[in-house]
């Protein structure tokens, strides 16, 4: 029974480690090709265009990679992944010191591919945690993965400039290209319970159907998707438009300011993954969800007051009380997504888990756009305290409607 643990442990480390080094490879890529393309051409436009492909593909390549992934082995599809990856990037590299530029040419064909292959590696990765751990661990397992996710998430600008500035576009190429090497070879050495799909046949439409069919057979699934599209509804109306608005054009601080609360952010969403192991052993995910729906309240409160004295508050007061509504923020954000996250994984069969874990990202992905458009417009015919107001009336009505959900978050 020791031996096991020890293994189990093991393997989660090697998993933890090789999820660490790839998250920090594709972020760093990012963020990197974002200042290139920036630099290069000057040109908003072709930024945002950049930007914008890493959705438009998912939209295309989700429901693949999710079918897929329900029937291949996981293990197979991320190592492989990563060395698809590291490929790219030594190509991209060689040619770049052939020709002496890294053209935009080739940037946006390697965001392309990288998007795609990323698109299959967190797929596998996602609905392959069930299969590096025991259920009763899986929220162990998923806190882990957001410390990751928000550690590199803090990490990564800092060494993408550092890396960009010293050494260039090509060595960057080069050095990204290591990291997912050797993200490929922990890869390898990780031990993935032997799940087996009962048909292996690949039928992608005919799958990716059965697995709507699925979720539609489901209420607890449904009422988690229905959750899971409320929340980013609000975070992206509140949050996403309302709080840059609010720090650079209503409250007019710096841009260096904004980033000490975006910093905030990211380190009450790192916060939040310690904190949720202890919440859920003292009380069920239900009532979790209830308290957190309070403390949205309760921030966004402290917004609208801070709004309504903004001739009496000093900037440094406003970007405290701002940092530390949005730590806090960070703090709900993990202690939301968590528990939800971990009870799709523990629900819903194996086989289709792939699928039910992309129909919800693919949701978000497809609602958010939308919200933002919608936000950036009643921003331009609304005050922000008005956008606030609105913010907390939709909480009051998640709170309702959960309140009469019986059963499915059991």
């Amino acid at each position: 029974m020791n031996i096991k643990k020890m293994n189990l442990t093991k393997n989660q480390l090697l998993y933890y480690s090789g999820k660490l080094i790839s998250n920090l490879g594709t972020q760093l890529y990012y963020f990197v090709l974002s200042i290139y393309v920036l630099s290069v051409t000057g040109s908003a436009l072709s930024y945002a265009f950049t930007l914008s492909l890493g959705i438009i593909i998912t939209l295309i390549f989700g429901p693949v990679s999710a079918v897929i992934c329900d029937k291949v082995n996981k293990k197979v599809i991320m190592v492989a992944a990563d060395f698809l990856n590291a490929f790219i990037l030594f190509l991209f590299f060689i040619l770049s010191v052939i020709s002496g530029e890294f053209t935009l040419y080739n940037v946006y064909i390697s965001v392309i591919l990288i998007n795609i292959i990323g698109t299959f590696f967190d797929t596998a990765s996602e609905s392959g945690k069930i299969e590096i751990a025991d259920k009763s661990q899986m929220l162990e397992v998923n806190s882990a993965c957001k410390v990751i996710d928000s550690f590199t998430r803090i990490i990564s600008p800092i060494l993408a400039a550092g890396i960009y500035t010293a050494a260039g576009i090509n060595s960057f190429l080069l050095i990204d290209g290591i990291s997912f090497f050797i993200s490929a070879l922990f890869g390898i050495f990780i031990r993935f319970n032997s799940y087996q799909a009962e048909n292996k046949e690949i039928h992608i439409v005919k799958d990716w159907m059965e697995g709507i069919k699925y979720i539609n057979r489901q209420d607890g699934i449904k009422a988690v998707i229905i959750l899971f599209l409320a929340f980013n509804v609000i975070f992206s109306l509140e949050m996403s438009v309302l709080l840059p608005y609010l720090v650079l054009n209503y409250f007019v601080l710096s841009s260096s300011q904004y980033a000490v609360i975006e910093t905030c952010t990211a380190l009450g969403l790192l916060g939040g993954a310690f904190l949720i192991n202890g919440l859920l052993k003292k009380a069920h995910i239900k009532k979790i969800i209830k308290k957190i729906i309070y403390c949205l309240i309760v921030i966004l409160a402290s917004f609208l007051l801070t709004v309504q004295l903004k001739h009496q508050i000093n900037g440094i007061l406003l970007v405290m009380i701002l940092s530390v509504g949005m730590f806090l923020y960070g703090n709900t954000v993990s202690c939301l997504e968590i528990p939800l996250q971990t009870l799709v994984q523990c629900k819903v069969e194996q086989k289709f888990l792939a699928r039910v874990l992309l129909t919800i990202i693919l949701c978000v992905k497809i609602f958010n756009p939308v919200v933002l458009i919608i936000g950036g417009y009643l921003l331009d015919v609304l005050s922000p305290a008005i956008i606030i107001v609105i913010g907390i009336i939709l909480l009051s009505g998640v709170w309702l409607a959960l309140a009469k959900m019986k059963g499915e978050f059991e």
